[in-house]
């Protein structure tokens, strides 16, 4: 028998969200009647479609994107923006922005630009000032931030002394309450890229001071060998900041070429970070790095990035990556090995068995995707077990994606991901 879930605080908020809702379709319908016939020809049945302008319709006047939406709690998740979830939310607000602009690529309409620049002058707002401090580059030449041993204590010496940054200078860093603690790198990293493909489509140079400023934020946290520290007041790495940082720098470097400081800093980025993973892979540096490592390709033709590519690629199907039977979106895994996918086959020799495997991995991840996007006039959400829950607000997020099969909620890092797995895979190009 099938069964109905439909809690009593559902219904109590039902005329809240209902509110909420009618608010966000009316915001859809106003960006609908501003930017008039699509560009392109673009197809409003396509997934990438409905859920790039399902993103423009939850934009806030601030500029920002409505974060989350519970369907069981009826708004947001308890704890969002507590402790490390404030880096989290600023930098999936900034990773929203990225998707955006990725579909922005692909269809060059007048309303995506004004809401690229909505939300780059949100994240201008959310900058704060940074620079090198004195004596930190002639720290950084000697290798010492690498030291596998007494990091602790070496940290705690470097931040009372001042030699990790200072709080002023021509460079800034994207943080959620600007203040140093989560004024995490990854988060100006895909700003960063926003503003790159903002200016790739529209050639707009409304952002070129900015986009110079977040550059510089990103370079005082480059360790002076190859790697970037996360965070202003840390001397560690992240993986999953790692990636994000070389993809931007990436794609900087393929628009102005002519940067000979970048370009000398990005090739001993890529020297370290290959040599890094290749030795220690990581699933949440895979799909970054796949995107950065495929930017570089094109800008140098060098066969070290395929190789590496392949290489993280094989060890990602071996068990690093998720297994493809899993609940959850996977929207973001996908990007890498699209991306990996699109570099291997258009070798002259490409790996067949490799190609098997990726193309197989792709088409179960996205089997359980597509069904993740929410569907026009959809009113229930599947929980497993014949279980519906029911909801008349399901419908007020149509195009956006859940965070899985069993987790009846909604995140605009979820539908930034599968844009950008959607786009990969060559859906809603034109």
């Amino acid at each position: 028998m099938t069964r109905y879930v439909t809690s009593q605080r559902t219904w109590m908020i039902c005329w809240q969200n209902a509110r909420a809702g009618l608010w966000g379709l009316g915001s859809l319908i106003a960006i609908a009647l501003i930017v008039g016939t699509p560009a392109f020809g673009a197809d409003q049945n396509n997934p990438a479609w409905r859920a790039a302008h399902q993103l423009m319709g939850a934009q806030l006047p601030s500029g920002q994107f409505a974060f989350e939406h519970d369907f069981l709690l009826g708004g947001k998740r308890p704890d969002t923006e507590v402790g490390l979830g404030r880096m989290a939310y600023i930098t999936r607000e900034a990773a929203a922005a990225y998707g955006l602009s990725q579909y922005f690529l692909n269809d060059n309409n007048p309303g995506v630009a004004r809401s690229l620049a909505a939300v780059l002058r949100n994240l201008a707002k959310h900058s704060l000032p940074i620079g090198k401090a004195t004596g930190q580059e002639t720290l950084e030449s000697t290798g010492i931030l690498a030291l596998p041993f007494g990091r602790y204590k070496l940290h705690g010496t470097l931040l009372r002394l001042g030699l990790l940054y200072r709080p002023d200078g021509n460079g800034r860093l994207v943080s959620y309450d600007r203040s140093y603690e989560t004024a995490w790198g990854g988060a100006t990293a895909l700003s960063l890229l926003t503003e790159l493909q903002f200016y790739r489509v529209s050639h707009d140079g409304q952002f070129a001071s900015l986009r110079r400023e977040w550059l510089e934020g990103l370079f005082v946290l480059y360790d002076g060998v190859g790697g970037f520290r996360s965070l202003p007041e840390s001397i560690d790495e992240n993986d999953l900041s790692n990636g994000e940082v070389w993809l931007a720098l990436a794609y900087y470097l393929r628009l102005f070429p002519d940067d000979r400081a970048t370009a000398a800093i990005v090739a001993r980025v890529d020297d370290h970070l290959m040599r890094t993973y290749i030795a220690r892979p990581d699933a949440f540096f895979y799909s970054w790095g796949m995107k950065a490592a495929a930017q570089r390709l094109a800008a140098t033709s060098d066969a070290r990035f395929i190789r590496f590519i392949a290489q993280q690629t094989r060890t990602y199907l071996d068990g690093i990556g998720r297994p493809s039977d899993s609940a959850e979106n996977s929207c973001a895994d996908v990007e890498g090995l699209a991306t990996a996918f699109g570099v291997l086959s258009a070798t002259a020799h490409p790996d067949r068995d490799l190609m098997r495997r990726l193309r197989q991995r792709i088409d179960s991840e996205m089997t359980k995707n597509r069904s993740l996007q929410i569907q026009p006039g959809q009113s229930r959400i599947a929980l497993g077990n014949d279980t519906y829950l029911y909801s008349p607000t399901v419908a007020d997020y149509a195009g956006a994606f859940l965070a899985g099969t069993h987790q009846p909620y909604v995140r605009i890092d979820y539908t930034e991901h599968c844009i950008c797995a959607l786009l990969e895979l060559g859906e809603g190009k034109h």
